[in-house]
């Protein structure tokens, strides 16, 4: 788990760096096979939840999906997008 979150910092610190001279930032949700789940769409959905619980609190970063990431509402911009396309 610590070399994973590692990476993802790395990722996170090369995005920076390479974007300095703009306002781009990076955010990622992660969900853990199979702490999180056992199957596509479940992880998709917690790691999207762990994504959108990150943007409510700073952006700029990475969150592993855990309960906290369920405590507020949640609507990912998958809902909105398939509720466009109807």
């Amino acid at each position: 788990m610590e070399r994973l979150k590692q990476k993802i910092a790395g990722i996170c610190e090369n995005f920076r760096r390479y974007t300095a001279e703009g306002q781009i930032t990076g955010s990622i949700g992660v969900a853990r096979y199979p702490e999180d789940g056992n199957c596509y769409g479940i992880l998709f959905c917690k790691a999207d939840q762990a994504l959108y619980h990150l943007k409510r609190s700073g952006k700029d970063g990475y969150q592993f999906y855990d309960e906290s990431c369920t405590s507020l509402p949640f609507q990912s911009v998958l809902t909105q997008v398939e509720g466009e396309t109807k």
